[in-house]
């Protein structure tokens, strides 16, 4: 398995990227701060590191030029730092490091609220999404439903991987990066895709966040199998691992330096930053969660 990529590349073009960045640099002295990985943070959250370094006069490198390279630069002693984004079933790199999950990645279902669906299983978004799966879903009521929405055709969404990682994703842990159906739309922003589901009510779509005015829109909660219980993305079902569409971005530690720069660590996990986070389209961490991890990291 190989990890993730640019934001506005699949995630197949950048593995081949990341693959090629296998710099080692030196090894940095202990006050300076260098940071090595995925650039799919945003540009308001890297803004604000480099901001945090200058304020607090602490030397600051950043070298975000793929997951991949950025292990590389952490095993061979180039950096203390990483943000790093695996593939599904991955982990990151163990002792001398401490990895933890920083934000997520979620892929959110959504539906019309005139809808009657009240979940979906993974066996049901594969028949409805996937070219290669056993079941085919084609209308509603082959899911269950019943009345005018029994022979309701299914009119399957997405987001183009040019514009974000959902459909990706989607691919990854749903389809085990299997084909789409044909007739999946594959819209280029997230406006086109919510006004084509506002106006078809037989619309399902998949995208990145969920969005912030879902007056004629609702978050359907996912299941992986068809007899579990399905849960909601909201921070603490993905933080927790209930909401099953999701992927971690790890930040990956090396412990000594954790000990030397926990100002910089509380800074990631602070209020400040998590705003920032969501506006890049990741779930951050639940307040708890945050507090519990800085509390973890003071005792390494």
């Amino acid at each position: 398995m190989k990890p993730l990529g640019g934001r506005n590349r699949s995630i197949a073009a950048w593995i081949v990227a990341a693959l090629l960045a296998t710099a080692a640099p030196a090894r940095l002295s202990a006050a300076a701060l260098r940071l090595v990985g995925s650039d799919l943070l945003g540009a308001e959250f890297t803004a604000a590191v480099q901001e945090f370094a200058q304020r607090n006069e602490v030397p600051l490198s950043l070298a975000l030029e793929g997951s991949r390279a950025g292990i590389t630069q952490l095993e061979s002693g180039g950096a203390d730092f990483g943000l790093i984004i695996l593939p599904p079933g991955e982990e990151p790199p163990g002792t001398p490091f401490k990895g933890i999950a920083l934000a997520y990645h979620v892929v959110v279902v959504l539906v019309p609220e005139s809808s009657p669906l009240a979940q979906i299983t993974f066996r049901e978004l594969g028949g409805i999404y996937g070219a290669a799966e056993s079941a085919s879903f084609t209308r509603w009521g082959e899911l269950g439903l019943t009345g005018e929405w029994a022979s309701r055709a299914i009119v399957p969404q997405a987001m183009s991987p040019g514009a974000e990682l959902s459909l990706e994703l989607f691919r990854r842990i749903v389809l085990g990066e299997g084909k789409l159906r044909g007739v999946v739309a594959v819209q280029s922003s997230a406006g086109a895709l919510l006004r084509k589901l506002e106006t078809d009510a037989g619309g399902i779509a998949l995208i990145a966040a969920r969005p912030a005015d879902l007056k004629k829109i609702r978050v359907l909660p996912v299941t992986r199998a068809d007899r579990d219980i399905a849960f909601s993305p909201t921070p603490e079902n993905v933080h927790t691992g209930d909401y099953p569409l999701r992927l971690p971005v790890w930040l990956v530690v090396r412990r000594e330096a954790a000990r030397e720069q926990l100002n910089f660590l509380r800074f990631l996990l602070s209020d400040d930053v998590a705003p920032l986070l969501d506006r890049a389209g990741l779930v951050t961490l639940p307040l708890p969660a945050r507090n519990q991890l800085v509390f973890d990291l003071e005792q390494l």
